[in-house]
């Protein structure tokens, strides 16, 4: 072999092990330098990355079982409107979620699971006001039927007269009380006139009270302990509202600490009134105070057999 294939042997050779050094030391990992401020070695990820958080949802809440003490996954909760409905379940916390919902005026409701048939809902076609830019927290519950639930918070409604004719007014004045020993916050009173009243005014003694297509939503912020907050509906016998029939409006409360809880009051269609009683032995007149026709239902604070 010639000296000048000999050379070029021991060059090609060189340049391969050259070329095997600088990958070997490339693969090595080098150490931090802790003397390098400010620079750091990026390291790989281990777990997904997540996009930014969406909305919250515009209505969402949890269902306690009070027989169990907690919550039950896979209820079916269904917020319906005139001729809509739109049903979904709990997860396995006991949370039922409305993304993607309009400007709704609705009513919500938990069913009871076949399996738990000793159970009660504590709320009925609870109405709800449901907006686009706000989110809207209800919690609702199950008692069962040989308990009775302590309330944290209950409501109250007292209507001005048992008997009405048709195209009398008739007030009624809703009463909340905290009988829990904090604050309860978000209270917010919700009653959707029944059919065979119509709406006059409505006022409240805090917050701010609005009509919306037949629901009389009255926001009162906070209610501290051992407190109340009252709501006053104004409404009108109608017309045509037939006699002798029974109208019973229904009224919730809705607060973040704890269940959703109603109360209703009931009059009568009649060719006569009671909004007044006569004194007798005098010539004057004195209206009723109000008498209270369904008294409390119940929130929620501990349970007594």
């Amino acid at each position: 072999m010639k000296r000048k294939h000999i050379v070029l042997l021991f060059v090609a050779i060189g340049v391969t092990w050259l070329v095997l050094l600088v990958s070997w030391v490339s693969a090595v990992p080098v150490a931090a330098d802790p003397n390098r401020q400010g620079i750091s070695t990026p390291r790989p990820t281990l777990t997904p990355t997540r996009g930014p958080p969406g909305p919250p949802p515009r209505l969402h809440g949890g269902i306690l079982d009070w027989g169990k003490g907690y919550m039950p996954a896979d209820v079916k909760v269904i917020l319906r409107g005139e001729d809509w409905e739109i049903p979904v379940k709990t997860d396995d916390y006991g949370q039922y979620r409305y993304q993607s919902i309009g400007n709704e005026v609705a009513f919500l409701n938990a069913i009871v699971p076949r399996e738990r048939w000793e159970l009660k809902s504590l709320t009925t076609d609870l109405p709800v006001r449901v907006r686009v830019d706000g989110e809207l927290i209800v919690n609702l519950a199950f008692y069962p039927e040989n308990i009775i639930p302590d309330p944290i918070v209950t409501i109250e409604m007292v209507a001005s007269a048992t008997e009405a004719k048709q195209g009398d007014e008739v007030s009624f004045t809703i009463t909340v009380n905290n009988n829990w020993d904090d604050w309860v916050n978000e209270v917010i009173i919700a009653d959707y006139l029944p059919e065979g009243l119509s709406y006059v005014s409505a006022s409240a003694s805090q917050g701010e009270v609005i009509w919306d297509r037949g629901l009389v939503w009255a926001t009162l912020g906070a209610v501290e302990a051992g407190s109340s907050a009252t709501v006053t509906v104004v409404t009108k016998v109608e017309e045509d509202a037939e006699l002798g029939q029974t109208i019973t409006n229904k009224a919730g409360v809705i607060y973040r600490e704890n269940v959703a809880v109603q109360a209703e009051a009931s009059l009568q269609v009649s060719e006569k009134s009671n909004n007044v009683l006569p004194v007798t032995g005098a010539a004057s007149l004195l209206p009723v105070a109000g008498v209270l026709l369904a008294g409390l239902l119940f929130g929620v604070r501990k349970l007594r057999r």
